[in-house]
């Protein structure tokens, strides 16, 4: 998943687009692409939509028939291949008309053009999701976002507990995000981790992303931290000791969550807000 829509917009030069620039184009392009639920849209205007130069992806594939080459061939492969591949086609509109809603609506553009919100890469598109994120109004509507936003954490927005009214929403949101940002690229190295104890993971958890962690001291392992599983259609309670504190390594404001069991498994977040009331063993 991801936030906001993605749209496939012309490269900033086709003629003179390397043919890295252009593998990274299409490649990415595809991520998005599929016969369920494709992330891509694309306006119906797409082939007529023009680069720097004012050239079209139409108007350059035949201007250069007679010059083919690794790199066209590749662009003339996706360009028409596009209409079958999978993509949400909105037909009727142009990039123009797309780029007049960007106001109210979160919109990201495939390009190596260095316009507002282009991507490349997941990288671009997820540095763009934690800015956007990061802007919610309210814990409700961060807590909707989490999900879409965070894709290496099993995360719901049932796992937003009460959080507490000592901070401002402002401070409040931007250490959130530290946290959550920091489990989220965590979760994604666990797989190539030779290290297998949890406890050694907390630890670097904590070293490298500069964030308060806890999980295994001694008055927490006489205690019980159980929590319901935050997908709703799982009847289960599960145990999550470790978690992460926010602001200062006093605070209530906590992160729980479960470290996966199974190789391709997430951490699970289980309860962000105030923490969770404990009973002894």
């Amino acid at each position: 998943m991801t936030l906001g829509k993605i749209y496939l917009h012309p490269l900033y030069d086709y003629r003179s687009s390397s043919h890295e620039t252009v593998y990274n184009y299409v490649g990415f392009a595809r991520e998005f692409m599929g016969k369920e639920e494709p992330k891509l849209s694309i306006v119906g205007s797409i082939y007529n939509e023009v680069d720097s130069a004012g050239l079209s992806i139409a108007e350059y594939l035949l201007s250069e028939t007679n010059k083919q080459s690794d790199t066209m061939n590749l662009l003339q492969e996706f360009f028409t291949k596009i209409g079958y591949e999978g993509a949400n086609w909105e037909k009727e509109k142009t990039l123009a008309d797309i780029k007049s809603l960007a106001i109210t609506d979160f919109t990201k553009y495939i390009t190596d053009w260095e316009i507002e919100n282009s991507i490349l890469s997941k990288n671009d598109s997820y540095e763009l999701d934690l800015d956007f994120i990061q802007n919610s109004e309210s814990f409700q509507a961060y807590s909707e976002l989490a999900k879409g936003c965070y894709e290496s954490l099993e995360i719901y927005p049932t796992s937003f507990k009460k959080k507490s009214k000592d901070y401002l929403w402002s401070d409040y949101v931007k250490e959130l995000t530290k946290h959550l940002n920091a489990l989220n690229l965590f979760s994604e190295q666990l797989e190539d981790l030779e290290e297998k104890d949890t406890g050694v993971w907390l630890k670097f958890l904590g070293s490298e992303y500069n964030i308060y962690c806890s999980g295994k001291g001694n008055k927490e392992s006489l205690k019980i931290f159980k929590t319901a599983h935050p997908d709703p259609e799982k009847d289960e309670i599960i145990t999550c000791i470790p978690h992460t504190k926010l602001f200062t390594n006093y605070s209530d404001e906590r992160i729980y969550f479960k470290w996966p069991e199974k190789a391709k498994e997430k951490i699970i977040i289980a309860h962000i807000g105030r923490h969770i009331k404990v009973k002894k063993k």
